[in-house]
């Protein structure tokens, strides 16, 4: 199975990357972006650009930053405020996804990092207290700066 997911990595994220890209596409349907993502996460968050810093535009640097706002707060510590929480977040992704206007390879290297929120957002709906989850979305957090030039991203709230 494994083998067949490799195979078929670069088609699936060619397509992500064109469907993004492509100024009258449509939003394609929450759980099998969702599912897409998550599955390639480990694949698609460490692109080949090792070290590039790619430009932003002003939905990508509103969303990342209503993002790390949402995981600023506390951790949730009941089912109810996981939910609430990945509600919030996975809201701001499907606007992200909506609205992008990047070029391929900074579209590509934004995919990791949606990738990583996607899974621990998934996680965390299913497990409040998942440890592995929370990780996840630190690591998007931590690896969005170091891929995007985003100068108000640091910057304190």
């Amino acid at each position: 199975m494994r083998k067949l997911t490799l195979s078929i990595l670069p088609i699936a994220c060619l397509w992500a990357v064109s469907a993004c890209a492509s100024e009258n596409a449509a939003p394609v349907e929450e759980h099998s972006h969702h599912a897409h993502h998550a599955a390639h996460s480990d694949a698609v968050a460490n692109p080949t650009t090792e070290g590039a810093m790619y430009a932003t535009d002003a939905p990508l640097r509103a969303g990342m930053l209503k993002i790390r706002e949402f995981l600023s707060a506390p951790r949730p510590a009941d089912t109810e405020a996981a939910k609430q929480l990945t509600d919030e977040i996975d809201a701001e992704v499907q606007k992200l996804f909506a609205q992008c206007k990047l070029e391929p390879a900074a579209d590509a290297a934004l995919h990791g990092v949606l990738a990583l929120i996607i899974e621990g957002s998934a996680g965390l709906r299913v497990a409040a207290g998942d440890d592995h989850a929370w990780a996840k979305l630190q690591e998007a957090l931590a690896l969005y700066p170091k891929r995007f030039n985003d100068t108000g991203f640091d910057a304190p709230n």
